[in-house]
């Protein structure tokens, strides 16, 4: 098949013709930990993007579980959230699904203060023994639960290359990327993953290997926090960054930090909110926006 002068013509003129940059803007927020500071924030950075992704752990710790992850849920629902697993959240589906394991590692990781904002009164326990009542107080949590398992994402990649995931990327001890999951590697790996959750959710397999991968140990996927050394030592934000095809990744869970930057590459915006600090992160074509509770408001440029 000949493509003829026109055809020729037509495909140096797409060749040459600059690449446009989606002009879109997209946000970030950490983790909430049951903090209500979280809902007036994430109204705050939702009137500055076209949407958000939220970093994780919205539960725990604090007392204000349902405030928060009621307004995750009705942001989602409009389309201004997209919502991302953390440790947290998925010991709990874990527990709601009946895994005795979670349940424990859970209730001693901040799970304590959940229950205890649900916790359901003596005589209704009693009259759930007796006549098969179902607490209000269950039904919230099992809806919550249904809903992380079927909609939160391990990580999720924006229309301008940055990527949101909550704990960080697993390096070796050369600070290079050692994503390995069922056979797959880096971001298919990822994406197996994901795909995991979702079908050991459905299917109430709470012994699929997606487990043991994702949160069995403080090594394991959704706890590792040595990465963040290993990268900052052997200098290799952007060979880790080149490997998964993006431009950048922004993290939460490393509350004890801060607010990370890290050759404006890579960016940890955990920031203790739950402490009553934190920020919010906006991705835009030209540079980034960090707006913290403490600090103002501060604008970098892309490398």
């Amino acid at each position: 098949m000949t493509l003829g002068i026109n055809g020729i013509r037509a495909g140096i003129t797409r060749a040459l013709a600059p690449r446009t940059v989606p002009k879109i803007r997209v946000g970030g927020i950490g983790d909430a930990h049951a903090n209500k500071k979280w809902v007036e924030w994430a109204d705050r950075l939702s009137s500055q993007c076209d949407y958000m992704v939220s970093l994780g752990d919205l539960i725990d710790r604090g007392h204000n579980n349902q405030a928060v992850v009621d307004k995750a849920m009705a942001m989602h629902e409009r389309g201004k959230l997209v919502p991302l697993w953390g440790n947290h959240e998925l010991l709990f589906a874990q527990a709601m699904f009946e895994d005795e394991w979670a349940l424990a590692t859970w209730i001693e990781n901040g799970g304590n203060s959940t229950i205890a904002e649900f916790r359901v009164p003596m005589y209704k326990r009693i009259l759930s023994a007796i006549i098969g009542f179902d607490p209000k107080q269950q039904r919230i949590l099992d809806r919550y639960a249904m809903w992380m398992t079927e909609n939160f994402k391990l990580f999720h990649i924006d229309e301008l290359g940055a990527m949101y995931i909550h704990t960080g990327i697993p390096l070796d001890e050369q600070g290079e990327l050692d994503i390995s999951y069922a056979g797959f590697q880096g971001l298919e790996a990822l994406k197996k993953a994901e795909n995991d959750i979702r079908e050991a959710f459905r299917t109430r397999d709470m012994q699929h290997p997606v487990f043991y991968f994702l949160n069995s140990s403080n090594d394991s996927f959704m706890w590792q926090r040595s990465w963040l050394e290993r990268m900052i030592s052997n200098g290799t934000s952007k060979k880790v960054v080149d490997a998964l095809g993006v431009n950048m990744i922004v993290f939460g869970h490393l509350s004890s930090r801060g607010i990370i930057n890290i050759d404006n590459r890579v960016w940890g915006i955990d920031a203790r909110m739950h402490k009553g600090e934190g920020c919010i992160f906006v991705n835009t074509p030209g540079h980034v926006i960090i707006e913290s509770f403490h600090d103002g408001r501060s604008v970098i440029n892309k490398p």
